[in-house]
């Protein structure tokens, strides 16, 4: 599998210029679920930009998701690349 290095927007310098990574964009269903790497996590229910409204829509339906190699350690982030990896556990 080819890895790339990676800069993610405000964060500069969360992974190193040769650190091993993979990132992808994961769709977030209606229950706040998403899958990465043929696993299943659970957003927490606290993050308004990922609450489902009447109409069946959020503000936010992707997560950015990161796992580094070298580190062996996954980080995810909002659509405005904002940190949440704190509101999120592996199902």
């Amino acid at each position: 599998m080819d890895t790339e290095s990676a800069i993610c927007g405000y964060n500069d310098g969360l992974f190193g210029v040769d650190e091993k990574i993979i990132a992808e964009w994961c769709l977030v269903d209606t229950e706040n679920y998403f899958k990465f790497r043929g696993n299943k996590y659970l957003i927490d229910s606290i993050l308004q930009e990922y609450k489902v409204s009447g109409d069946n829509e959020s503000d936010m339906d992707k997560i950015l998701c990161f796992y580094s190699y070298d580190r062996d350690k996954y980080f995810f982030f909002n659509q405005d690349i904002r940190d949440i990896t704190e509101f999120i556990s592996l199902m």
